[in-house]
Formats: structure tokens, sequence, C-alpha cells
């Protein structure tokens, strides 16, 4: 897993708050995003104070600037901020699109790498915006089921379920910009084999439009906590 990293950079403060749970939280953007990953951190931290955060930041793309900003926030918030620079190669094969570049998959990358240390994981966008608590995400408790998800809305139901001729899709496909991961449950599975199976075509449903969010909904197989209302989450 390793060859996926050309460095690895760690922010940590050093303090956490006693008998407070804890909440780890990934992002996956190249350049374009880094800005808006950390507006998105900021937010988080500001609406949660009484948790114990842990980000994961996974990127191609870092620089001077955006590593200070990043040491002032683990300073001042008093949490911890990991930093994954990647080696795009290893993803330059997989299929992109006009609106997804090959980074849509280092949100992948991060459910598999930290699948290995970790037993869950909140994933975000990096246009997701935090305006209240998410403490309610470290009391959810995953039976069997590989995520707790927000369905899309109701036209991407009904075009999903055709386009991916999977017709059990339809009031089950979620959006994959808000994801909290059984992280125990996808190691176990070995998910991440099966995924890139799906996005090299070898598959028996419809073409993946939306790349590793149909392929997701494919391989989590309708069996999530439906549905999870993320109240403080906008994009």
């Amino acid at each position: 897993m390793n060859v996926f990293f050309k460095e690895k950079i760690t922010f940590d403060s050093g303090n956490t708050i006693d008998d407070a749970p804890t909440l780890n939280v990934s992002y996956g953007v190249d350049k374009n995003f880094m800005f808006g990953s950390g507006v998105s951190i900021t937010s988080v931290l500001m609406n949660n104070q009484d948790i114990n955060l842990s980000f994961h930041l996974f990127t191609d793309y870092i620089d001077d600037e955006y590593l200070k900003n990043f040491e002032i926030l683990s300073n001042q918030f008093n949490t911890c901020i990991n930093i994954y620079l990647i080696d795009p190669e290893y993803f330059l094969d997989l299929p992109t699109s006009n609106f997804w570049s090959y980074a849509t998959y280092f949100r992948v990358l991060s459910f598999e790498y930290l699948s290995e240390i970790i037993d869950s994981l909140l994933y975000l966008d990096a246009d997701v915006m935090c305006k209240g608590s998410l403490r309610k995400f470290t009391e959810i408790s995953f039976q069997n089921q590989y995520a707790a998800v927000v369905l899309d809305n109701e036209e991407m139901q009904v075009k999903s379920a055709e386009r991916l001729n999977y017709p059990e899709l339809e009031g089950k496909y979620f959006n994959a910009g808000v994801l909290y991961v059984n992280l125990k449950k996808w190691n176990e599975k070995k998910v991440t084999e099966y995924l890139i199976r799906l996005l090299r075509g070898e598959t028996k449903y419809g073409r993946l439009k939306y790349l590793d969010q149909d392929g997701l909904n494919i391989v989590f197989e309708l069996n999530n906590i439906y549905p999870v209302s993320y109240t403080h989450l906008r994009a």
C-alpha cells in the first residue's frame, strides 16, 4: 500500500479531551480542491470542540503555505491532521470524465489504507461545510452494514437504477460526497479489489457514469444504514 505514497506529514498538538469520543474524517483532493478542504476542516473543528477529531487528507499536491495553515489549525484546535502525498501514476489507467479527475479515487484509497488501522471513517467532499455537531456519528454502531449513507435526489434514484441495470437500487442510491464507512467490513470483504474490477469494465452492470460513486453503490449491496440525516453538513 505504501507504494501509492510519496510522503506522510502529520501535525498533532498531542492534546486530547478526556472521556470524549473520537471521530476520524478523511478527504481526497487535488490542487483545485485543496483550499476547499481547508475550509471544510475548519468548519468541522469550529463546531465540534467537544470531541477528539483526527483528519486524513489524501492529495497529490501540497505546498509550504498549505502546510503552514494546517499546522496552525492543528495547534489552534488541538487536533491531529495527517497529510498523505500521493503519486498519481497509479491511478492514470482508471476511467475519468470531464467532471471527475483521477483524484476521485483518492476517496477509495483513503478507505483502503485506513481500514488497516481504524474501524470507521467519515468521508467528506471538499465542498461540504459543517454547521453543527457531528457527535452522532460516534454513536453509530455498525452490525453488518457497509456504511451509513445519505440518499441522492429522486431523479438520481430513477436514472441510476435504470442506467446501471439495477432496479433494486431505486430508492437506495446514495451520494458518495458524505459517507460514514464501516472500515472493518471494507477490509474483511476486500472491497477495493471488486471496486477496481468494476471501474475497469469487468461488470454485469451498466455504465458507471459517476465512476466510484456508482461503484460503491454496487459493491455495498444495498447493505447500508438508510437514511442518515446530515442536517449539519451542506455542499
